[in-house]
């Protein structure tokens, strides 16, 4: 007889005196399961005892596999009074959000506003039931935003009071978004049940056009003490881009002296945390210096008078 062919594009072995053998399903809500065949089309009463042996299913898809589909194959089959045809399928797998995701152990982040050219601080917060020793996600920013980094080209994600001890931070950019991996290298858990447990730098570009964009975590897993995989669901917040204003370099919405110890500071290597670039530049040459601390700006838009060393030199 012809091997059985499977019509619904489920995988499974035919056997050739009977119905295909059928799949049950094996990948749900980010997690892999061992597939089970359930066996169909033997005859007179037999099971699959009448097998001397049992069909084989593999698949490349793997437990950290992302979305998508995965070809599954099936092979083997012995029975004496029966011909085994098997059919490949395909297995998709879902994003882990939905229904089925871990609900009490969660990411999440606050929805911030930025402006164009300078830097925002994203926090990502975690709630958990259970004791967490470690995470992964994938960052994923709007085209124009970028992980800030240092002079040595590390990206800036810093730990909150939350990761007590030795914890490793380790990122990449995998696929177009930002891989995070963090653990403690002595398997404490994060303090508390609340908060946030880091701060990402990011670099808002200024091409940017005002508006409301989407900054996403996906793919989360979290692992307990007891090395127990947690798969939550996907969280988003959204990034408020706006236009800065010329001399507001602290972005108080007022030009006043504090924008120009902002600057000040930056041109001494202390910068604020407020602190904006292209609001800095008011002269426009491409350069934050003693030209833009001096700007007729401040005298015009704030009636500041500045001075200058021990000398009683006033810069309007």
């Amino acid at each position: 007889p012809q091997p059985y062919a499977v019509g619904d594009g489920q995988p499974g072995c035919g056997l050739a005196r009977g119905m295909p053998l059928q799949w049950q399903n094996c990948r749900q809500h980010g997690f892999a399961t061992v597939p089970i065949i359930d066996y169909k089309g033997f005859k007179n009463g037999e099971t699959k005892l009448a097998l001397t042996q049992e069909p084989i299913a593999s698949t490349t898809a793997r437990k950290n596999s992302r979305p998508g589909t995965y070809p599954i194959m099936v092979s083997g089959g012995i029975a004496y009074n029966y011909e085994i045809a098997c059919v490949d399928g395909t297995l998709t797998i879902l994003p882990a959000g939905d229904e089925g995701a871990d609900k009490d152990n969660v990411l999440s982040m606050e929805n911030l506003t930025a402006n164009k050219n300078t830097q925002a601080v994203l926090r990502i917060a975690m709630k958990n039931e259970e004791s967490i020793t470690g995470f992964q996600f994938d960052l994923c920013l709007p085209e124009g935003v970028t992980v800030a980094t240092n002079n040595k080209g590390k990206m800036l994600i810093s730990t909150t009071s939350r990761m007590e001890g030795s914890y490793i931070i380790s990122s990449s950019v995998v696929d177009g978004c930002v891989r995070v991996l963090g653990y403690s290298a002595d398997g404490d858990a994060f303090t508390g049940n609340t908060g946030d447990i880091l701060e990402v730098t990011l670099n808002i570009g200024d091409e940017m056009v005002n508006g409301n964009y989407t900054i996403r975590l996906r793919d989360i897993v979290l692992s307990d003490v007891n090395s127990i995989d947690h798969y939550p669901a996907d969280a988003a917040a959204v990034l408020t881009v706006k236009d800065y204003t010329l001399g507001d370099v602290d972005n108080s919405g007022a030009i006043n002296i504090n924008d120009v110890v902002c600057i000040i500071n930056h041109i001494l290597n202390k910068p604020n945390v407020a602190f904006i670039a292209g609001a800095a530049d008011v002269d426009g040459n491409g350069a934050i210096n003693i030209n833009d601390v001096a700007h007729k700006i401040w005298w015009k838009s704030a009636n500041l008078r500045i001075k200058f060393g021990g000398n009683g030199q006033m810069c309007k």
